[in-house]
């Protein structure tokens, strides 16, 4: 985010663009929870969520508990899923991108598709 040229922010908001991490949002329990990263980008607000995978395990579970917190959210933030690793089962991937094509305010990307988003988010932000 920093090579983008986002500021990291703590508690004090500034003008767009920042990012900050760790920050709280409301789960799909109804409890406060943190998440990796909000970003502040034009008048949007993005929860980003990352999740790695580099061997088979048990995370591909955890899938549609980020899809829900995702559609709980909105519309207040829109929500981008960072997914990197070899380890995910292609039908997890599958359903989990077939939800960000069904919902143009939910986006899965890899960590190189994430470069990319957030460079062509602000180079939009700057012409509004």
């Amino acid at each position: 985010m920093v090579e983008a040229g986002l500021t990291e922010i703590g508690e004090v908001a500034r003008p767009a663009p920042w990012y900050r991490r760790n920050a709280p949002y409301t789960s799909i329990y109804g409890h406060d929870a943190r998440i990796e990263f909000l970003l502040a980008i034009g008048a949007r607000r993005y929860l980003v969520e990352t999740k790695r995978m580099s061997v088979s395990g048990s995370v591909d579970e955890k899938l549609p508990f980020v899809w829900l917190n995702a559609l709980e959210n909105q519309p207040e933030y829109d929500f981008v899923l960072v997914l990197d690793g070899e380890g995910w089962k292609p039908e997890a991937r599958r359903w989990v991108e077939a939800k960000a094509r069904a919902d143009e305010r939910f986006t899965v990307l890899g960590v190189e598709g994430f470069k990319i988003w957030l460079s062509a988010q602000l180079r939009a932000s700057a012409g509004d």
